[in-house]
């Protein structure tokens, strides 16, 4: 796996021969560098101030880094607006993670949430999508409580195992996946049904052995079918999970496609800010470790942030561009 500090080497690197559209255009040259100078001083200064302001310079920097993905691979290398905003339907939930955030395409096509979506490949969205629903999609994301969670949310989940000699003498695929933090609302089988598009629609799933002695929400699957379709297509590699090389990723609720985890972060990052911003003492008060259970996953999920949002940056401008 990649160092992060040598993917931030790496990405500074680009700044003197960008990738991509970037290369010999002189405007687009001039927003990617511009951009990932912007985003190296935003990402800096989030890690040096403290979580009660974190969330305004970490989605900052990642939206400046989404100038830069435009620049290098966009149709057009404008972007205005961000294309998102806090649901205001009221009453507002008392619970952060049941927050709304809503998609609001400019007619241009030209807002940084859908400009930075077609650039990398990824589904756009549509309605409202609740902040905590977007936590749990993410790979390795701190567990949160238990409470909060809607029947509706669903984790990606992490493969342990992708070899079964017999089972390709047989032309079987087999993929052995387990949710250590999953959903403590539905089983397996439930959680599965619809909500991860890349297991193919005739695949067996059964439970794997263990799993009565388990608390709610930890579950283990078995994944079988004919191996027409490539194990690549099922997985998607994350940078950022230590020893979790590949997860399965769900569906958002009320969504058709899956998200590249870098629009998930997105989302993530942008509710957080918005709800920090706009609304800093209920902010300080979810961040009150004596007092909240949200804190310490708040605590963790920004400072996976500063980790995971580099990986994924390295992986569109240095992976997938040439």
């Amino acid at each position: 796996m990649a160092d992060h500090d040598w993917m931030l080497r790496n990405l500074r690197g680009t700044r003197a021969t960008p990738p991509g559209l970037a290369a010999n255009d002189p405007q687009r040259r001039a927003i990617y560098s511009a951009g990932l100078e912007q985003f190296e001083q935003l990402l800096e200064a989030s890690k040096n101030i403290p979580p009660s302001a974190r969330p305004l310079p970490l989605f900052y920097a990642l939206s400046q880094a989404g100038r830069a993905i435009v620049a290098a691979r966009g149709n057009d290398p404008e972007i205005k607006g961000h294309g998102l905003s806090q649901d205001h339907r009221q009453p507002q939930p008392a619970e952060l993670l049941h927050r709304r955030i809503k998609r609001v395409p400019k007619q241009s096509g030209k807002d940084a949430f859908g400009a930075v979506s077609r650039a990398i490949g990824s589904p756009d969205i549509s309605g409202s999508v609740e902040i905590g629903a977007v936590w749990v999609a993410l790979p390795g994301t701190h567990r949160v409580m238990e409470g909060a969670w809607r029947e509706s949310w669903r984790t990606a989940l992490p493969i342990l195992d992708e070899t079964d000699h017999r089972a390709v003498q047989l032309g079987l695929t087999v993929v052995r996946a387990m949710s250590f933090s999953g959903n403590p609302h539905v089983n397996e089988i439930e959680a599965l049904a619809g909500r991860y598009p890349s297991i193919p629609e005739n695949a067996h799933v059964r439970a794997l052995p263990g799993n009565a002695d388990m608390e709610p929400g930890n579950w283990g699957v078995t994944i079988i079918w004919k191996a027409e379709q490539p194990l690549e297509t099922v997985a998607y590699p994350d940078p950022s999970v230590p020893n979790e090389s590949k997860s399965l990723l769900p569906t958002l609720p009320d969504q058709d496609a899956v998200l590249d985890p870098l629009m998930t972060w997105w989302i993530l990052l942008f509710g957080l800010s918005v709800f920090a911003r706009y609304e800093p003492e209920l902010w300080m008060e979810a961040l009150n470790v004596n007092q909240s259970p949200l804190a310490v996953p708040l605590e963790s999920i920004l400072q996976q942030a500063l980790q995971a949002v580099p990986g994924l940056l390295h992986e569109e401008l240095l992976v997938k561009v040439t």
